[in-house]
């Protein structure tokens, strides 16, 4: 089986597919398609960034108990880049 780094890994690198193949199609795909393709990734992107911004949040629930100013400004910074790729979608 597989180790724990190697398999985080290997999801990266599965979920940077979307942005490299999304920018391909926007350099080959006709001027038509390109609106759909610049779509597709923004909204890609700001489910990455919600993505990120759980990852904070998760680590702030596991130390809430034992260091809680700490955990209060993970909770904080863990809304930031949902907040910002919101407003990239206005």
């Amino acid at each position: 089986m597989a180790s724990a780094a190697t398999f985080a890994r290997t999801l990266t690198y599965a979920g940077a597919l979307p942005f490299i193949a999304g920018t391909a199609m926007l350099f080959i795909a006709p001027a038509a398609q390109e609106a759909v393709f610049g779509k597709l990734l923004i909204t890609y992107a700001v489910v990455i960034a919600s993505f990120l911004g759980g990852i904070q949040w998760g680590v702030a629930l596991e130390h809430s108990e034992t260091a809680p100013t700490s955990a209060r400004n993970l909770f904080f910074i863990s809304v930031i880049p949902s907040l910002f790729a919101w407003a990239v979608l206005f």
